[in-house]
Order: structure tokens, then C-alpha cells, then sequence
């Protein structure tokens, strides 16, 4: 199982934060399937292929993505959509 993990520093509010990891999600979910759910430092996450969490602290957002079998191979190719959606949205923001 392929793993990812990517790690952000960001100039929001926990409450701004918390907004645009929501977004982000939303946005992932409708583009690729699955679904999340909120927790109370960030949200879950999981759809065909991909399961992982996002954490939300003051100061940076981390993702933590598995992989299944037949995602393994496209391990890049998600990893970098996933660097550039983060900061576009990061950038949006902050």
C-alpha cells in the first residue's frame, strides 16, 4: 500500500482553516467520488482507492493518504494534483 503524505505551513485562522479544508474536500469529492467527514481537527477522508485524514493545527495542514493496490502506480500523479490544489487554495486564502 502506497502512502502519501504532504505537509503545508499556512497564515489562516483555525476557523478560516477549517473553511477551506471543507472546500477542498467538497471539491475533491464531487471531481473523484467518496466522501468525509469532519472531525474536530480536520476530516477523513475516503473514496475509490484512497483513504486518509487531514489535520489542521495554527500553524499547518497535513495530509496523510493510503493507497490501494491499484492507485499504487498513480502515486505521483496524485500526490502532485494534490500539492497543487493545497496550494492554490492555500494561496487563495492566506
Amino acid at each position: 500500500m502506497s502512502k502519501i503524505v504532504i505537509s503545508r505551513p499556512h497564515n489562516l485562522s483555525v476557523e478560516e482553516g477549517r473553511k477551506v479544508l471543507k472546500g477542498f474536500a467538497e471539491e475533491l469529492t464531487k471531481k473523484y467520488g467518496g466522501n468525509y467527514n469532519e472531525t474536530p481537527d480536520g476530516l477523513n477522508f475516503k473514496g475509490p482507492g484512497i483513504e486518509g485524514q487531514v489535520t489542521l493545527d495554527q500553524r499547518v495542514v497535513e495530509i496523510k493518504a493510503k493507497l490501494g493496490l491499484l492507485m499504487g502506480p498513480l502515486k505521483g500523479v496524485i500526490e502532485q494534483q494534490i500539492n497543487e490544489k493545497l496550494e492554490e487554495v492555500l494561496k487563495s486564502r492566506g
